[in-house]
């Protein structure tokens, strides 16, 4: 069930923000992308790998599907139609379906979350980069990429330590090393034992209790 919450969250962040870029001006930035191929310009980067990266010992990758493939050239500036952008955009989110029941509020939950707000990162990058790659502006572009990175690359990061405890890769106290911290009571204990004697002793002392010298002889 995991599995499959994290790939439909992750098609549907993939469609979300292919409609971001587009938004309401999908010819537009079709034809500005095919504009700077044509031209030579490189592809844009691959914004959405340190996610999928993060999640590849749980087997998940990014989406295969014919649909999810058109969804993700675009995102990286291939030449593509706007109308095979639309289609794709509304297949991917139909293939998603639905989310199915709720996880349970531990780990894999929080897992979920957090690749939920990577893409809602994702969704708002390529939501500042419409306006630059309409205007054919590709160093604007890189620029509105550099800004957004530091967040991406720390929703990832988060990602990826929330994979690994679920994955069970991160080392775990054991119940033996942390014994001591689950019972406080019992070493406040021994404390309070250890004052009220040496508070019997310096008693006794100062009213003139003898004490022995301690000897090593045999």
């Amino acid at each position: 069930m995991l599995r499959r919450r994290l790939e439909v969250a992750a098609a549907q962040g993939l469609a979300e923000a292919a409609d971001r870029f587009g938004g309401d001006d999908l010819e537009a930035v079709c034809d500005s992308l095919a504009t700077w191929r044509r031209h030579g310009q490189r592809e844009l980067p691959w914004l959405a790998g340190p996610v999928f990266s993060s999640l590849a010992h749980l087997g998940v990758g990014p989406p295969t599907a014919p649909a999810a493939s058109i969804v993700e050239r675009f995102l990286v500036g291939d030449t593509v139609a706007p109308a095979d952008v639309r289609d794709a955009v509304a297949q991917c989110i139909a293939d998603a379906g639905e989310e199915g029941p709720p996880l349970p509020p531990d780990m894999r939950g929080a897992l979920v979350d957090s690749v939920e707000r990577f893409f809602d990162l994702l969704a708002g990058t390529y939501r500042d980069l419409r306006r630059p790659v309409i205007n054919g502006h590709r160093r604007t572009a890189d620029d509105t990429i550099d800004q957004w990175r530091p967040r991406l690359d720390a929703a990832a990061r988060d990602v990826a330590e929330r994979a690994d405890v679920v994955a069970g890769r991160v080392q775990r106290t054991t119940p033996r090393a942390r014994g001591a911290a689950d019972r406080p009571g019992v070493a406040l204990g021994f404390a309070v034992v250890a004052v009220v004697l040496a508070a019997v002793v310096l008693f006794l002392v100062s009213n003139g209790w003898p004490m022995s010298p301690v000897r090593f002889d045999l």
